[in-house]
């Protein structure tokens, strides 16, 4: 295992964790009385090294430079396939290390994402994705 991250389920409150391996594998659990339960796997085909989650969206680093949008259903069960965004920090494709995400209302009441990648090279890539309506 590679990177993981906890959770509150809004729901019912339920402790959630995802993991990141080097297999490429990203895997959802629920931990209830101490017995942690899987809930969902899909692949990405290749090394996580960072992921974050905010409301239904598990943003997962990858080792290919590559960052992948997993939609989440029931905050924790990962729907069909993964989205890919290549080489979000630069051509050279470097691989993202560590992630930020962070939600904000608009005036309108729309909501917004802010997502911070920062890549074993050094850089850093700020992105703002606006949800669609």
């Amino acid at each position: 295992c590679l990177c993981v991250k906890w959770r509150r389920r809004h729901e019912d409150g339920a402790i959630l964790l995802f993991a990141g391996f080097g297999s490429g594998k990203v895997a959802s659990f629920s931990l209830v009385d101490g017995i942690l339960t899987s809930i969902s796997k899909v692949s990405v085909g290749v090394a996580v090294q960072s992921l974050d989650v905010v409301d239904t969206m598990l943003l997962v680093g990858c080792s290919d430079g590559g960052l992948r949008l997993i939609q989440l259903s029931d905050e924790a069960v990962f729907e069909v396939s993964p989205v890919l965004w290549n080489a979000v920090n630069g051509k050279a494709s470097p691989s993202i290390r560590c992630i930020s995400m962070s939600t904000a209302l608009g005036d309108r009441r729309e909501r917004y994402y802010y997502c911070a990648t920062g890549a074993e090279n050094g850089s850093i890539v700020l992105c703002e994705l606006k949800e669609a309506t």
